[in-house]
């Protein structure tokens, strides 16, 4: 048994969907194991920096790009009574009085918005509007938590095309002699892999490295 490489893995993840369109909890475990090394680099940067990708080559074609989806700072309600109040001065048609008083779910949406927000870097810190600079009272800064997922970027802009035709032509024919059953029995606890043409000898490339926070 050898070490399953993480690009093997990916390789192994798309071939199984090429061939079974529902592969099942085969795909997911292999994603999830391929996943867990690119997540580990994101998350927990080293000296090179935090890797945000990874290609997937084999034969020196580019099958794809696994991203991070990167987790987002967002905004919370720290006080209700204290927005309630602002709101009342600035925007008073948010304010719907029931028997309680609540806030208009549209308006708070739009409140949430972090594109017109100017957010702390601490957690629970102040928001603040970008236009003028007014810090929001009763509402508080959430700061992202660790990625925990990646997403199989798109192939885009001139040779998209090509590029897809391509991938397709290898997995083509990858899964002339391919098995799901005998992919699944290759993978063990330990998660090495039995050396196979199907997903042997690729390159690993890795790309959007940045330096560390």
């Amino acid at each position: 048994m050898t070490e399953v490489t993480q690009n093997q893995q990916y390789v192994a993840q798309l071939l199984a969907k090429h061939v079974v369109s529902k592969a099942g909890a085969l795909t997911d475990e292999m994603r999830a194991i391929a996943d867990a090394r690119l997540l580990n680099d994101f998350n927990h940067p080293g000296e090179n920096g935090r890797t945000k990708s990874i290609e997937v080559m084999h034969d020196g074609v580019h099958l794809g790009t696994f991203t991070v989806v990167e987790p987002q700072p967002s905004v919370v309600v720290k006080d209700e009574e204290a927005l309630i109040e602002w709101l009342r001065e600035t925007n008073p048609e948010a304010i719907k009085v029931k028997i309680v008083t609540e806030i208009d779910p549209g308006v708070l949406k739009q409140l949430k918005d972090t594109e017109h927000l100017s957010l702390s870097k601490d957690e629970g810190g102040p928001v603040a509007r970008k236009k003028d600079g007014e810090v929001i009272p009763g509402l508080a800064t959430k700061l992202a938590g660790e990625a925990t997922q990646t997403r199989l970027a798109p192939f885009t802009g001139k040779g998209a095309a090509a590029k897809k035709d391509a991938r397709d032509e290898v997995l083509d024919r990858l899964a002339e002699n391919f098995s799901l059953e005998a992919l699944a029995a290759q993978y063990d606890a330990s998660k090495t892999i039995e050396a196979n043409p199907v997903v042997a000898g690729e390159v690993v490339h890795h790309q959007g490295e940045d330096t560390a926070a």
